[in-house]
């Protein structure tokens, strides 16, 4: 079972020779739409990706470049083509997740899409469910928090969230000697370009923000209609720790959805629905009621997981568990981030280095896997933590024609802690026997890794 994500960045414009194959590359190109017109100079780079839902896999299977004027036919067409292509190979498309764009929107409409049926069938009978990127969903909540009021119902009592209170915490936070939100920082508030993270949308949207107003508010240092702002940013953690669930072993409230516990998430999906339902954006300037696509977003998010999550766990009963963050689109995030980053930063490259680097990356070793170690602290979205088949085992080419290694019995004693002894037998590869300075590679990798697991048993006594 797979859910599919298309995403685009921006790329720019530019044609280039390309000398090996004698073609010209930075038009757009639909591929075998109808479309496609080398007349026109790309401005865009689309990519489809394929994730697993139930195991820790990913991989490019497609892209485009395209202009920013593309037809909501043709997006069709890329779609359904590529949910048929994959179901002819037996995968299963299970869902698609995409983010908020004008575009996409249509295409939505186009499809049959609403609220009431947060599907489409591209192939027979076969739905596949669209769900808006929760991770833009948080932000975009953020960014319209920023500038209007947000009115809400919770257990049957009205409320106000204004942003100002935030901004009276951080004010406070800072000159007070008791610093209830460390985390915050002058990001938060002012959204510098290139700064409207979603780590950021997260950490002010918190438990621990909602947790400080409350304590402002019984200390008598900030009003009492705090209160309902802390109430409000307390149920969006709530929610957002729902939808981003990715471990059996997480907390309470932080679980995935679950046979075992499948009527009270059914119940809680149905509690944050009427929670969202309830809101209502008000500018701050002239108390004018806003419409905002990203509200009608949270609300197919939400009936779209929920969909899914009955299909797979109770119709088909095809999966016991299901983590909801593998519905998002981090991992199509994390691969633009490093083709940014492919030989050197480049936050708008040109059509031929977009390709040359989604490519290599497609099929190098690493894939699109971004380790942690290559997260830095100010990135936009986690470690996906997936991997590429091409990362799943080494190449049936590379084989190890003899190796022994043995652990030595863990004998209890006077010693300080257990050891481990390796014999490492000649290494072969392919037949060729390794030569010294191989062999010397060889030695002193394993000798720190049996070091590090040394340590670590000793760590561990």
């Amino acid at each position: 079972m797979k859910s599919e994500s298309l995403d685009g960045m921006a790329v720019r414009e530019g044609i280039s020779y390309q000398k090996h194959s004698d073609t010209l590359v930075g038009f757009a190109d639909y591929g075998s739409q109808e479309e496609s017109n080398t007349n026109i100079p790309a401005d865009q780079g689309v990519v489809l990706m394929i994730r697993g839902l139930t195991l820790r896999w990913k991989q490019v299977i497609g892209y485009y470049l395209t202009r920013h004027n593309i037809s909501t036919c043709t997006l069709k067409n890329i779609i359904f083509d590529a949910v048929k292509q994959l179901t002819s190979l037996g995968l299963s498309v299970e869902a698609l997740v995409m983010d908020q764009e004008s575009l996409q929107w249509k295409f939505i409409k186009d499809v049959g899409v609403s609220i009431e049926k947060p599907y489409f069938t591209a192939v027979e009978d076969k739905k596949c469910h669209i769900i808006p990127d929760p991770p833009h969903l948080i932000k975009n909540l953020r960014n319209n928090f920023k500038t209007k009021d947000i009115f809400y119902v919770l257990h049957g009592v009205k409320g106000k969230a204004r942003w100002n209170h935030l901004e009276q915490l951080y004010k406070l936070n800072r000159s007070n000697h008791i610093h209830a939100v460390p985390h915050l920082q002058d990001d938060h508030f002012l959204l510098p370009q290139g700064k409207k993270m979603v780590i950021l949308a997260c950490q002010i949207l918190s438990d621990s923000v909602a947790s400080a107003l409350k304590f402002y508010v019984c200390k008598n240092l900030l009003p009492p209609e705090v209160k309902e702002t802390a109430d409000f940013i307390e149920m969006v953690n709530s929610m957002w720790d729902f939808i981003d669930s990715h471990s059996l072993s997480a907390p309470t409230g932080k679980k995935p959805v679950s046979v075992r516990t499948y009527e009270e998430d059914m119940e809680r999906f149905d509690f944050f629905y009427a929670f969202v339902s309830s809101f209502k954006f008000v500018r701050t300037g002239d108390g004018k009621e806003i419409k905002l696509p990203s509200h009608c977003g949270w609300l197919l998010a939400l009936k779209s997981l929920k969909a899914l999550s009955t299909h797979l766990l109770k119709e088909e009963k095809i999966l016991t568990h299901l983590c909801l963050r593998k519905c998002n689109q981090d991992h199509v995030e994390n691969l633009h981030s490093q083709i940014r980053n492919y030989k050197g930063f480049n936050d708008h490259p040109k059509a031929e280095s977009y390709i040359n680097a989604l490519r290599c990356l497609a099929c190098s070793s690493s894939t699109t896997e971004l380790l942690d170690k290559t997260i830095s602290a100010g990135a936009n979205c986690l470690s996906d933590k997936e991997a590429s088949p091409y990362t799943i085992s080494p190449p049936d080419a590379v084989t190890y024609k003899s190796f022994s290694a043995r652990q030595t019995d863990l004998e209890e004693s006077n010693s300080e802690g257990p050891t481990l002894e390796w014999e490492l037998g000649v290494l072969e590869l392919e037949g060729k026997q390794l030569g010294e300075v191989e062999k010397e590679i060889v030695n002193y990798i394993a000798g720190s890794v049996v070091r590090k697991l040394n340590n670590n048993h000793l760590e561990g006594a």
